[in-house]
């Protein structure tokens, strides 16, 4: 039964299905690894997270509860895809090549992608889905475990005034997040390489490549859809004739 949930700014009644389907936009629980793929972590964060009051079939339970993390194949993809990340798009190497043309805004760029991959692979060695990023920074001050080591390192780069020394330390938390993942049992013990100006740092690299060579080959080439779905929701907002934005003057 599908249900027109009405307001989508407010308080709405609708089926199960339609509820995950919504916010998913699919109401299909994963029918085999490859299909976690396709699901947005924020999106799962959303669905699984906040208290269900009342139950009586049992069907919303058993769908969060199906959806609570990744199996244990995508999870150890996820943590190797960011490792990448954080070893090669959206890391050390590329502020500290930035930086030596002296173009701040492009460090900036880069600094702040690279704090938010480390904060989201802490979110994964916790096996807790991460939220979206107004709220990642308080979600991983939370964490029980590795956050409490990287956290101190993050700040210190907050308060660095040179970029040279900012990418020494996110090289430092490189080798907090690799401990953490060889501290799971995904790699062997960290070996610690002097610093390296053409490469800069491969920590993580070696990390994500020992994960990669113990997946099952279909899972090592797709990535993860980052897309929240959240966004075709906002944009839904925009159209719905039962929201009282629409009563607003930009929209009249």
């Amino acid at each position: 039964l599908s249900v027109n949930i009405g307001n989508l700014t407010g308080v709405c009644h609708c089926a199960v299905e339609d509820f995950f389907g919504r916010f998913l936009s699919t109401d299909r629980l994963p029918a085999c690894d490859e299909d976690w793929l396709d699901l947005c972590e924020v999106d799962l964060f959303h669905v699984t997270g906040g208290e269900v009051v009342y139950d009586g079939l049992g069907d919303m339970t058993a769908r969060r509860k199906a959806l609570a993390y990744y199996p244990d194949a995508i999870w150890k993809k996820r943590i190797a895809d960011w490792c990448m990340y954080v070893s090669g798009r959206e890391s050390p190497y590329n502020l500290h090549r930035v930086s030596k043309r002296e173009d701040d805004l492009t460090c900036t760029i880069y600094f702040g992608a690279c704090i938010k991959r480390m904060m989201e692979l802490c979110f994964m060695l916790n096996r807790q889905y991460a939220p979206y990023t107004k709220w990642l920074n308080v979600g991983f001050r939370r964490l029980p475990d590795y956050g409490a080591q990287l956290a101190p390192i993050i700040d210190e780069t907050m308060s660095e005034p040179t970029w040279s020394r900012r990418v020494r330390l996110l090289i430092d938390a490189n080798y907090v997040i690799a401990d953490a993942i060889a501290d799971l049992g995904l790699t062997g013990e960290v070996v610690r390489r002097e610093f390296d100006d053409g490469l800069t740092d491969l920590t993580l690299y070696y990390s994500a490549a020992r994960i990669y060579s113990e997946l099952p080959r279909a899972l090592r080439d797709p990535s993860f859809n980052q897309i929240e779905h959240w966004e075709k929701m906002a944009r839904d907002v925009l159209f719905d004739t039962n929201d009282y934005l629409q009563g607003s003057p930009e929209h009249s």
